[in-house]
């Protein structure tokens, strides 16, 4: 049905042919046809979520997905899964169990239908475009990782443009969500070890703007605050957003790293947020998709450490993507690289170092 490319003069079929003969000289023009009939796979369903992380340090090992609209309705579902997992489809409901124990790595799940292989439909309908689906095999992607986490309280605050505290969740970290109410409650970060501020956040949720002074002074008291990138315009106060002064650079275009495969220097390999919970090394850097991260830092108070730094081909090595400050009893840590993105595309090593990341301040005494 999702065509690859659009070529004007190949409409997709079926069209209308106009063949004109003009003094003996035949011509043939494709017309498309004003409503494009939409086709599609004759076994479907649509899964509200396909992509699934199972921690093997923790004791979470049940994956429960909704199947909807399952065509044609009476077909017979049945999955692929290896054969140490149990599995059972009823009443539009499909239950993995895993094993205690399985091997890390990526499980691709296919679901047929009648023996056939089922398509995801995607509806594309908007005003200023044709009417159309986008169809993919209907796959369960599951994620196994081995990564160690410290008890912690997590409380995230996002602007909806990223998934993080979903995946906090999955992996088996006990996250709340804040809303910009909850922060203005006196003492509403009693209890929390990490805050973390998603995405763009100060853009979309102002009002925090109001609550950063309560925020200085929970991470002096001992808190951990994890924020992640910001743009220059997204309300970011060089000299007062940050615990202490930092400046996000622009132009953009100067300040981020697009290979996805750029090699990442540890400028302090000693440090606890490259060793606790997790060693980080190497190979938590490989397979990352789209780009390492924007948005890089440009300066910084002395107090905050450039953990890593990395480049793209032919320019300077760029310092700003993760940077953390040890301040009075408590952290903060502004964090550039592209964590979200990764973890929505189910990379292993973003789970281990979000996982440091969060880890609270008095668990590395």
């Amino acid at each position: 049905p999702y065509t690859s490319s659009y070529d004007p003069l190949s409409p997709r079929k079926p069209y209308i042919q106009a063949q004109l003969n003009t003094l003996g000289v035949e011509s043939f023009y494709p017309i498309a046809l004003a409503h494009q009939p939409i086709v599609l796979p004759s076994y479907r369903l649509n899964i509200a979520n396909t992509d699934f992380v199972i921690n093997n340090t923790t004791t979470q090992r049940s994956i429960n997905i909704d199947l909807q609209d399952i065509t044609p309705s009476n077909g017979e579902l049945s999955i692929d899964a290896p054969d140490e997992w149990a599995c059972k489809i009823s009443q539009g409901k499909l239950t993995l169990e895993l094993p205690t124990k399985i091997a890390c790595g990526l499980y691709q799940i296919p679901i047929k239908i009648e023996g056939s292989p089922a398509y995801c439909v995607e509806d594309i309908d908007y005003p200023h475009i044709a009417h159309t689906a986008l169809c993919k095999l209907a796959i369960i992607n599951v994620q196994v990782i081995e990564v160690a986490l410290i008890e912690a309280k997590v409380a995230y605050i996002g602007a909806g443009n990223d998934r993080v505290d979903h995946w906090l969740k999955q992996m088996g970290v006990s996250v709340t969500q804040l809303s910009e109410a909850d922060l203005q409650q006196p003492d509403s970060l009693n209890g929390i070890d990490t805050l973390v501020f998603g995405i763009m956040t100060l853009r979309i949720r102002q009002t925090l703007l109001e609550q950063l002074p309560q925020i200085h002074q929970w991470v002096k008291a001992g808190g951990n605050w994890l924020t992640l990138y910001h743009r220059p315009w997204d309300n970011w106060d060089p000299q007062n957003t940050a615990v202490l002064p930092l400046e996000i650079g622009q132009p953009s275009l100067r300040w981020r790293v697009t290979d996805q495969n750029a090699t990442v220097s540890h400028n302090l390999p000693d440090h606890s947020l490259l060793n606790y919970p997790n060693k980080i090394d190497q190979s938590h850097w490989h397979n990352w998709q789209k780009e390492r991260g924007l948005y890089f830092a440009k300066s910084w108070h002395p107090d905050y450490q450039a953990l890593i730094s990395m480049h793209d081909p032919d320019e300077q090595p760029l310092t700003g993507s993760l940077l953390s400050a040890d301040i009075d009893q408590g952290r903060h840590t502004h964090c550039t690289l592209i964590l979200h993105h990764q973890m929505q595309k189910l990379v292993p090593g973003a789970f281990a170092i979000m996982a440091n990341l969060i880890a609270p301040v008095k668990g590395l005494t």
